[in-house]
């Protein structure tokens, strides 16, 4: 019988790199376990250098809302005024031995976490302070000062409650990308009983 996938859950407070770790941890992982990122849909507007279907799958909020009465989701969350969804399908791939990586905001994973997929590995990645949070979001330039001060309050206020309540499996510090990466690949293989 083939081996049930997992699900790896990382969330990280805006600007910590989560995306960058999960892309390079996919692009090492792929040649040898069947892995994936989960794409998720967005309201959220594109990025640049991002690209639909890719990065995520770009709705308007209509289509967005049509899917989920369709209940063509398996979580939404709504984060910063934008709706993100991950799509059912990843339950049935699952079964058939392919694992996923699901990028989600701090209320998505514990959902996720309680609701769903309750044998889940959630995964905090953080880096040093909130200094570093600004410097990283501010590089950007994609964000407008006050929406860097929206995304700074909410980073902080998820940092705090973490540090209290601890809600992770894992915590993996992004201080270089190439560690964070490493550390991320070694819980990955630790939970699948692969060798590191």
């Amino acid at each position: 019988m083939k081996n049930k996938g997992r699900l790896f859950i990382v969330a990280a407070p805006s600007g910590a790199g989560k995306t960058s770790v999960v892309t390079n941890v996919i692009s090492k992982l792929k040649q040898t376990i069947p892995i994936e990122r989960v794409i998720t849909l967005t309201t959220r507007p594109k990025r640049p250098g991002e690209v639909n279907s890719i990065d995520y799958y770009f709705l308007s909020e209509e289509e967005f809302l049509k899917k989920q009465n369709e209940n063509y989701f398996i979580e939404t969350t709504k984060y910063n005024g934008y709706y993100y969804g991950s799509p059912k399908s990843i339950i049935q791939d699952m079964k058939n031995g392919k694992s996923f990586i699901l990028i989600t905001d701090t209320a998505g994973a514990n959902n996720f976490k309680k609701n769903i997929v309750q044998d889940a590995i959630t995964i905090w990645i953080t880096v040093p302070d909130v200094h570093e949070l600004r410097k990283r979001l501010e590089k950007r330039h994609t964000d407008s000062p006050e929406v860097v001060e929206k995304r700074l309050q909410i980073a902080r206020h998820e940092i705090e409650r973490e540090t209290k309540e601890k809600n992770f499996n894992y915590h993996v510090q992004n201080n270089n990308i190439e560690d964070a990466v490493a550390d991320l690949i070694k819980i990955i293989k630790q939970n699948l009983e692969l060798k590191a």
